[in-house]
């Protein structure tokens, strides 16, 4: 992983922490991207955007803020934070961003990524 999402994932960028990146699975005939957020990394923004087409254009689901919360872009997102795990400066929540779309009910393929980049 580069350096950037070692931070924002706040992994150890010395050894190969495969259980950490992000992960996509389904919930109750949703689908659901988990992720880990470090809570030190306020230099941050994150977004888990989705697309129907990969090389096409992906919608926001969900953003993080400056100040460390989350919005929601689409209508029926949800999102839940862990209460925190670990100590500074590799504290982090484990985040869970669901779709609303019904996984049987969606038409074609869904990709999803989980976007981080400096402001």
């Amino acid at each position: 992983m580069i350096n950037l999402l070692e931070y924002a994932h706040a992994t150890d960028p010395n050894q190969a922490d495969a259980n950490t990146r992000p992960i996509g699975l389904v919930t109750n005939n949703h689908f659901q991207v988990l992720f880990h957020q470090n809570l030190s990394a306020t230099d941050l923004v994150y977004r888990v955007q989705m697309t129907g087409v990969l090389g096409g254009s992906w919608s926001n689901l969900v953003t993080s803020t400056a100040a460390g919360s989350w919005v929601t872009n689409m209508n029926g997102a949800s999102l839940v934070k862990s209460n925190p795990v670990g100590s500074p400066p590799d504290q982090y929540s484990v985040i869970a961003i669901t779709d609303p779309a019904l996984v049987r009910q969606t038409t074609g393929s869904r990709f999803y990524r989980v976007a981080v980049q400096r402001p």
